[in-house]
């Protein structure tokens, strides 16, 4: 591939990141203040306990579509057949999962021990079906890039999942009002779908298409469980051992590092899966490509880390109210957690993007079996410690990963600083303007938050300008119009 047709994919593949960013940042703002009026409308164990149910859903989620979206955007070989062939599989699991998870509710309050838990996991279990009604929808609109045809259906989700449950509590509903609210925003979405995806499946199995699906998902499919295991590990460990209103504090605490970290490593892997896809046979462009990946997304997930590291008690104050206080030094450690696993977060796509899963699955053993027991022991000192564990570990994650990846991917220890170079140093010249200024400033959380915001992301950005402006130069390069158009895919 040329660097001209490299520098097009790139464009393209930034904008549909921009495309998805744009449909996160308007969906999670309607999270953001959906989250603010919840927080003063319900208690602490009502998040708790359906943080409890989500994680049973998750975890089952894993297995929706038996990982043959991803197959779907990695397979080029007769699409309609394959994608019929792809939601007939997807909605078998969706029944299978469904009656799974309402039979199984009971065995899953006795291991959290809360009878309460039953109905809640019974009624989401519902959302197994909905989401198999759009799970190939959404990977073929992916897989073609279109992005910005994303962009209704997943704000339409978030706007419809805040509407109902912030209606539903002002009127008293309770736990009962996230769960609605859950359903609600999954059925918008998936009816938003089917109207921008302007497809149709029919229901139909073919014995070839099914095995290379399979073959292929069945290696994501592990990937996602151990993924979802790593992700809900924390969860699942304070569930058991500590109370409903410590999941809560420590649910909350989770949001703002989520929202503004992690989910943008999402965001930005739904671009780059079906776009390293596109260069799986070019190693050269693969390389280039994940040490831009690492530069870019870097420069934004490490100064958002120290940035609510710094505002965590400011902001619990103004938006949660003083009653969810023990969540400040949680979203303070879960601040670092996230810019720590943001660093490699993206790597893995390249992996699933060249055919190579399995070693993601490898790094997910590892990943375990190292976390399990550093949180276990921490869960006994309270949810702060399960936080510094989380926050320890991901640290030395991410460092595993990056030195994998240098093997795998031909790539010097050097390069990889290179990449995280500009990031570093602005995010340096951050933190040493803002730790001062924080005891500095008078202690009233509505004026201190907003100088510490504008005061950090001043100095990020003249240092980043000052020290490293060809970066920034480059970046903006890519969305000049005068790129040629993007390279075709493999058919």
């Amino acid at each position: 591939m040329s660097s001209r047709d490299a520098n097009a994919l790139a464009r393209v593949t930034i904008t549909g990141t921009l495309w998805n960013y744009g449909a996160f940042a308007l969906g999670k703002g309607l999270v953001f203040v959906s989250t603010v009026l919840l927080a003063r409308l319900l208690v602490p164990a009502d998040f708790g306990l359906v943080a409890l149910g989500l994680v049973v859903i998750n975890f089952l989620d894993t297995l929706s579509d038996f990982g043959v979206g991803a197959a779907l955007i990695y397979r080029s070989e007769n699409p309609e057949r394959t994608s019929s062939t792809a939601f007939t599989i997807g909605l078998m699991m969706g029944v299978l999962l469904t009656v799974a998870a309402v039979l199984g509710a009971p065995l899953a309050a006795d291991f959290f021990r809360e009878p309460r838990l039953v109905p809640v996991l019974q009624v989401l279990a519902v959302s197994f079906l909905i989401t198999a009604l759009r799970n190939v929808h959404e990977a073929r609109l992916k897989k073609d890039l279109a992005f910005q045809r994303r962009f209704v259906p997943e704000v339409g989700r978030t706007a419809v999942k805040g509407l109902v449950s912030v209606l539903l509590a002002f009127f008293g509903f309770g736990v009962w009002s996230l769960v609605w609210g859950q359903l609600g925003g999954s059925l918008a979405s998936t009816l938003l779908y089917w109207r921008v995806a302007r497809w149709r499946p029919r229901l139909t199995l073919d014995r070839e298409i099914v095995g290379a699906l399979l073959g292929y998902g069945g290696q994501i499919v592990l990937v996602q469980i151990l993924g979802m295991i790593h992700k809900n590990v924390d969860y699942l460990i304070i569930g058991r051992r500590l109370s409903a209103d410590d999941l809560g504090f420590y649910f909350m605490a989770f949001r703002i590092p989520d929202l503004i970290i992690i989910s943008l490593c999402h965001v930005v892997s739904q671009a780059l899966f079906p776009a390293f896809a596109r260069l799986q046979d070019d190693p050269r462009a693969l390389k280039q490509g994940a040490l831009a990946m690492l530069r870019y997304t870097a420069l934004i997930t490490v100064p958002a880390g120290i940035g609510i590291a710094v505002i965590a008690a400011d902001f619990v104050t103004i938006f949660y109210t003083s009653r969810w206080a023990p969540s400040i030094p949680v979203m303070q450690m879960l601040a670092l957690y996230a810019l720590f696993q943001a660093i490699s977060f993206n790597v893995g796509d390249i992996y699933k993007a060249t055919g190579r899963p399995a070693v993601l699955n490898y790094l997910g053993v590892a990943k375990l079996a190292l976390t399990i027991p550093v949180l276990w022991i921490a869960a006994g000192y309270g949810i702060r410690w399960v936080a510094v564990g989380q926050a320890a570990t991901a640290l030395v994650l991410t460092l595993l990963s990056l030195e994998i990846a240098c093997r795998l991917l031909d790539v010097r220890r050097a390069e990889i600083a290179r990449a995280l170079r500009p990031a570093a140093m602005s995010a340096v010249a951050m933190g040493i303007v803002l730790f001062p200024l924080a005891r500095l400033l008078p202690p009233t959380p509505a004026a201190r938050m907003p100088a510490l915001i504008l005061a950090g992301a001043t100095a990020y950005v003249a240092t980043l300008w000052w020290t490293h402006r060809e970066t920034v130069e480059g970046a903006l390069a890519l969305f000049r119009r005068d790129e040629p158009e993007m390279p075709p895919g493999k058919t």
